[in-house]
């Protein structure tokens, strides 16, 4: 029996074989790396984002209504520090008014870890992109994540008062939080305050009363 062209046969489709596991290999490469898949998140109290394999996409300042409106939108917003600017409105009370937001933040309900003197100082954030993730959370009551998940930052729940006549919605801030500018008058708009716990329907343990809320923002 002549085994020469058997053999020969044999390594060819290996090689073969071997080929197109490697090129699909170096196809699935360049797709991971450069086809720009990824979820957005936005980072509430910095300027620029910093997580693994992340970008920022635009730095801007916090906006939303004013706390005192009834009618004051709910959500935070974060608008780019380079905005195309749109024509005048005419004089009139039938719109929607959009502000920009203070922390509430002083000595007297500073959560430990936070950075001091941002007190009615304007605050940030930005736009992020966690390339190659297809999804991401925030995690209220924890600064980690969970397996499986990347974390992109951590911080402190918050959102507005209490009492105040406007609703808010709950925003991650960065531990770090930043302003966008040195300027603290205090001006209100849109607030910043940190959560704090109640203990009743929210159960205690394991929870505690009367503490900070800490937060995570995490992608997969």
């Amino acid at each position: 029996m002549e085994y020469t062209p058997v053999f020969i046969n044999a390594m060819f489709v290996l090689l073969i074989g071997v080929y197109v596991y490697k090129n699909e290999r170096r196809i699935a490469d360049i797709s991971t790396t450069h086809d720009g898949t990824g979820v957005a998140y936005i980072r509430w109290g910095k300027k620029l984002c910093d997580g693994p394999n992340t970008e920022t996409i635009y730095s801007g300042q916090v906006g939303g209504g004013h706390y005192a409106h009834t009618g004051a939108s709910v959500n935070y917003v974060c608008l780019p520090n380079d905005p195309n600017i749109a024509q005048p409105l005419k004089p009139h009370c039938d719109y929607d008014l959009i502000y920009g937001a203070e922390y509430q933040i002083g000595a007297y309900n500073q959560p430990p870890g936070m950075r001091s003197g941002i007190e009615n100082r304007d605050a940030a954030c930005a736009a992020c992109l966690a390339k190659g993730k297809m999804a991401s959370m925030i995690i209220p009551g924890r600064d980690t994540c969970y397996k499986g998940w990347t974390k992109e930052y951590s911080g402190i729940l918050m959102a507005g008062k209490y009492n105040h006549s406007a609703s808010s919605e709950y925003a991650c801030v960065d531990i770090d939080a930043e302003a966008i500018s040195d300027d603290s008058k205090d001006e209100n708009g849109v607030l910043f305050y940190p959560v704090k716990t109640v203990c009743g329907s929210l159960k205690c343990p394991p929870y505690k009363q009367d503490t900070e809320v800490l937060c995570v923002v995490c992608s997969k």
